[in-house]
């Protein structure tokens, strides 16, 4: 699949124009990161909707083959060509923006798929620092929410982000405080622990 967003011809069956150099010749480059935005936010999209049928980490499992799919391909090119086109951080960017979205509105689906892809990459070092990034991020702003929440006398409710926290400790398990080698910020027990207590009390409803 990876090897097909390498545009090779100015037809596209969906109508849209190829990307362009100064010159007006084609940006293959240019051409072939949109087409991996494009079908990475589609995919994604279709999952987070419903439409697409697979199980949430059968769906993490494809789409970190096929990052790896385009490392190979940027791997390839390089070796030919003596370049690379950045399809594959392309391709993470869309996912990464996808997930860091969704924590509130797909938590069990964002949890899953940030699982499978730590432990797919945990031996990647180019991709295993961004991976590792982005389970903190995610972590920090549900975390943020819910202390903030917790300090203020009427807090917003929050209810999507102690669920978001309930799935993550689901998928983690033990690897929840014990697997992070460069992680920056680790998850205080105290929160994790209190999610189904906190997640029944009317005020986070």
């Amino acid at each position: 699949m990876a090897r097909r967003l390498i545009p090779d011809s100015r037809k596209y069956e969906d109508g849209k124009e190829p990307v362009l150099t100064s010159n007006g010749t084609l940006d293959a480059g240019e051409d072939a990161k949109s087409l991996v935005r494009e079908n990475f936010g589609k995919a994604w999209q279709e999952l987070k909707d419903g439409r697409l049928k697979v199980e949430e980490r059968a769906a993490a499992r494809l789409v970190a083959q096929n990052l790896d799919a385009l490392d190979k391909v940027e791997h390839d090119f390089a070796s030919e060509k003596g370049e690379t086109l950045g399809l594959r951080d392309a391709a993470w960017k869309t996912v990464e923006f996808g997930l860091r979205s969704a924590t509130r509105t797909n938590s069990v689906l964002t949890a899953a798929f940030l699982k499978v892809l730590f432990d797919h990459f945990k031996e990647a070092a180019t991709v295993k620092q961004a991976v590792e990034e982005l389970v903190n991020a995610t972590l920090n702003e549900s975390m943020r929410s819910v202390t903030e929440s917790l300090q203020m006398e009427n807090g917003q409710p929050i209810t999507e982000d102690i669920k978001f926290l309930e799935c993550m400790l689901g998928q983690f398990r033990e690897a929840f405080f014990n697997d992070w080698t460069s992680a920056q910020v680790r998850p205080p027990k105290i929160v994790v622990c209190a999610c189904p207590r906190m997640i029944s009390e009317p005020a986070f409803r």
